[in-house]
């Protein structure tokens, strides 16, 4: 089966788009170039492995984004806890050419670490912790 072409002098395809003659005339009736329909994303952020909710302010991240798959975790029921070690070969590996961002970055891996164990799931730019319902974590 080939596929139509318009006829000499132009031809009106399904779609309702004008083709000129001998061009190739769309087979279904949606418009050429349109859009396919975007679906929009629910806005919920894993804030736990396998718990999805969407943040209670805008601009919060959740806190284990940046520490989770690169710390050690221990994990014992719904309890999840990082331990505490960090993975020094990771942050060698990704900071070690300069001392002063590896320090930086172990300072900031580390409070991201006390803030999660204490409850804080939700970090804004300045670094400030959050618990789950967006009240400050003190």
């Amino acid at each position: 089966m080939t596929q139509k072409r318009a006829k000499k002098g132009g031809e009106i395809g399904p779609n309702g788009e004008v083709y000129p003659g001998g061009s190739f005339i769309a087979t279904t009736d949606r418009p050429k170039l349109s859009p396919v329909k975007k679906r929009t994303g629910t806005g919920k952020m894993e804030i736990r492995p396998y718990v999805w909710i969407v943040p209670p302010k805008e601009g919060l991240r959740p806190t284990m984004c940046g520490i989770a798959g690169i710390h050690p975790i221990h994990e014992s029921g719904k309890d999840l806890r990082f331990t505490g070690k960090l993975n020094t070969t990771y942050m060698n590996y990704q900071f070690g050419d300069d001392p002063k961002r590896l320090e930086r970055e172990v300072s900031t891996h580390l409070s991201r670490i006390n803030a999660f164990n204490a409850g804080g799931v939700w970090v804004d730019e300045n670094e400030v912790f959050y618990f789950e319902d967006g009240s400050p974590l003190k």
